[in-house]
């Protein structure tokens, strides 16, 4: 029973290797680079952290994942909808209950 459950862990382990060398080729051929920073130093990333946090915490993202890595075409699909839901739909009370496309035509006429 040990060595079965050992190598469905590899098994998982093996797949998920592979699919994770499959979206670094990707990444490459997209021509992405990582940002890296030295250790301990968050903050030239915190806004692309928070952004991608709410992201995932405000869509069908991890639904999505559970059938494996997304495509670039999905992930951008998905991220296009979020902005668009997040600037025209979603109310927001730092805003006085609006919506932020509302807030900046009524602060600015």
């Amino acid at each position: 029973m040990k060595n079965a459950n050992k190598n469905s862990k590899l098994t998982k382990a093996k797949k998920y290797d592979k699919r994770y060398e499959e979206a670094i080729k990707q990444a490459k051929d997209l021509n992405l680079v990582q940002s890296m920073s030295r250790r301990g130093n968050c903050w030239d990333n915190a806004c692309m952290e928070r952004f991608f946090g709410t992201v995932k915490s405000e869509t069908n993202y991890y639904d999505t994942l559970k059938n494996g890595l997304l495509s670039y075409k999905e992930m951008e699909r998905m991220i296009r909808e979020f902005i668009e839901y997040y600037n025209n739909q979603r109310i927001q009370k730092g805003l006085n209950c609006m919506t932020p496309v509302e807030f900046r035509s009524k602060k600015c006429y």
